[in-house]
């Protein structure tokens, strides 16, 4: 296999790709018995499309990994031609459309790295353990919805009022002031909440 990524990355560079960036060398540790930490390989999607095609065909899993992306570049190319054959007005609203959902993905991603500095501020400024009902939910992999989220905070609240809890009030720019609440708090209720349910 260390050919096949060889012979990728020489692909890589001779068309001007930075090697670094698409083959990125990383350490991973053992499993939980220790040992020693291996070297691997991360690839983007184009380096595992030139490691596949710089792959042993003899083998299954490179043969099948040939197969999807002369496939999946089979139906862009197909896709590509009825965009081309479309009247400039469509192709127009369609590459507009493109761009919107692109930026949309973007913002959304974005939105993720920021809610997670957050998290991790909030445990470095003395706030660790105490969450909003949608960052919980989102950490205790529950339904996320405006509806579920609203449910849970409701519950989390009363249970605050019932031990003398005083819930600590935080600006969100997405959702203006929320509550945070202790994580053994929102725990016991989306248990309550599943055992009601």
């Amino acid at each position: 296999m260390r050919e096949a990524i060889a012979r990728a990355e020489q692909a890589a560079s001779n068309t001007g790709m930075n090697v670094g960036e698409v083959f990125r060398e990383v350490t991973k540790n053992a499993g939980g018995g220790g040992g020693r930490p291996s070297e691997d390989v991360e690839l983007t999607r184009e380096a595992a499309y030139l490691v596949a095609m710089n792959g042993d065909p003899r083998k299954p899993e490179v043969a099948a990994a040939q197969a999807y992306f002369a496939a999946r570049t089979m139906r862009a190319e197909e896709a590509e031609q009825e965009h081309d054959e479309l009247p400039a007005w469509a192709r127009s609203q369609i590459d507009t459309i493109r761009r919107v959902g692109k930026i949309e993905v973007e913002q959304t991603r974005q939105r993720e790295r920021l809610d997670n500095v957050e998290h991790r501020l909030d445990g470095i400024e003395g706030n660790h353990g105490w969450y909003a009902a949608l960052a919980y939910a989102k950490k205790a992999g529950l339904n996320t919805s405006m509806g579920a989220t609203q449910a849970l905070g409701k519950v989390a609240s009363r249970i605050c009022r019932e031990r003398g809890i005083q819930p600590e009030k935080r600006s969100d720019a997405r959702f203006g002031q929320v509550n945070l609440y202790p994580e053994e708090v929102l725990a016991e209720a989306a248990r309550s909440m599943s055992s009601s349910a």
